[in-house]
């Protein structure tokens, strides 16, 4: 038989009642709480003899931010017949020997129903905090950006897994707050079984995010460096509408899990052409990036530098089979253009009312994954 076992002990405050009876249940199982061990987990040891009884109280908030207070609650506590264990957040745990009569530590029911109401609150706030800063987190993107395209997330593993991950914090922080609420208003604390769940389900959240972001530093950069002429999908040039063969232009290729992006800045005479190919697994998500490239084409700062900033006019354009948008601005156009799975993005100074540049168009709107050749060398 083991000579002891590690246990997690934490639970949300609002569910700190059911500490004792997630006790007694280890006992009854033939294992005693020995100690606390920082923060959340306990040491075990196999039990002997009759069943100890447990209890649980919130520590006062002298007590909490005075040592010497605490040392009097403890005492108070003691003098009543009951041994203090140690504490998990804002709990005290006590155990009594069986047998002896101890005096109940609360005797004022409207003062614990105060108390675990006012425990009640910290989950609430966490669950704002969470949603807050997912809220931040897309603010900063687009302060840097200039706009937030929750699509690009299917351009990278990390990236994905870190937005599911976020979101399933935020539903989890929401539906906290409802369990917190109804504990609030229960007179009988909840089985040890949920009050665990609701305790390990936050932390093993946070830890899968931190596990995601250390992967993801430790992955870097996943875009390849790679020419026109090694790919078999290319994006938008000028080169390309004039049919001259590559002259060591650099293209970058992000390739994720649900989205390919191909992306080049190629110097021209008059100005710049940046581009932007997206090749999506799903034509739903094709339309969606379609849809956001359209709605943020005002804020996107890669298309100011290449265009012009201010509100772009709309210019009337004609490309059957295709879902497309041009926006004029000061210094140049702003191309949206969409083919089933495909989508481009092109901002510069191309005209593309000119009957030549319009017919080359088709040839770019080659659907199909991956963007790059088999025999392509990226690095």
């Amino acid at each position: 038989m083991k000579r002891r076992k590690l246990g997690f002990l934490r639970v949300q405050p609002v569910d700190y009642r059911s500490l004792p009876l997630l006790l007694e249940q280890q006992e009854k199982q033939g294992w005693r709480l020995e100690r606390i061990l920082w923060p959340w987990i306990g040491l075990f040891r196999p039990a002997d003899g009759e069943t100890h009884r447990y209890t649980a109280d919130l520590i006062p908030q002298k007590a909490l931010r005075d040592e010497e207070e605490k040392k009097e609650y403890v005492q108070l506590c003691a003098d009543a017949g009951w041994t203090f264990l140690g504490s998990v957040g804002k709990a005290a745990l006590f155990r009594a020997q069986p047998g002896r009569d101890v005096a109940p530590l609360q005797t004022d029911p409207e003062l614990e129903k105060r108390q675990v109401k006012y425990s009640a609150v910290q989950p609430t706030i966490v669950a704002a905090v969470v949603v807050l800063e997912n809220m931040f987190l897309q603010l900063g993107f687009g302060m840097t950006r200039g706009a937030f395209y929750w699509f690009e997330v299917f351009q990278d593993w990390a990236a994905l897994l870190l937005a599911t991950a976020l979101l399933l914090l935020t539903l989890f922080e929401l539906l906290l707050v409802g369990h917190a609420l109804l504990s609030a208003r229960r007179t009988a604390p909840v089985r040890p079984r949920k009050a665990r769940f609701w305790g390990m389900g936050e932390v093993l959240l946070w830890l899968l995010i931190a596990g995601i972001l250390l992967w993801g530093a430790v992955r870097g950069d996943q875009r390849s460096v790679t020419t026109l002429d090694q790919l078999s999908c290319p994006p938008i040039t000028q080169m390309g509408l004039e049919q001259r063969p590559s002259t060591g232009l650099e293209v970058y290729v992000e390739k994720g899990p649900g989205l390919t992006e191909t992306w080049a800045v190629e110097s021209l005479e008059n100005g710049i052409l940046y581009t932007k190919r997206y090749d999506a697994r799903w034509t739903w998500l094709a339309q969606a990036a379609f849809d956001q490239l359209t709605a943020q084409a005002d804020r996107d700062k890669s298309r100011q530098v290449a265009c012009g900033t201010g509100t772009g006019t709309p210019v009337e354009m004609d490309l059957p089979g295709t879902e497309c948008i041009l926006l004029r601005y000061e210094r140049g156009t702003y191309l949206l253009l969409r083919q089933d799975k495909t989508v481009f993005a092109v901002a510069g100074t191309v005209d593309w009312t000119l009957p030549e540049n319009l017919a080359a168009l088709p040839a770019f709107l080659e659907a199909g994954l991956p963007c790059i050749t088999e025999g392509a060398v990226v690095g």
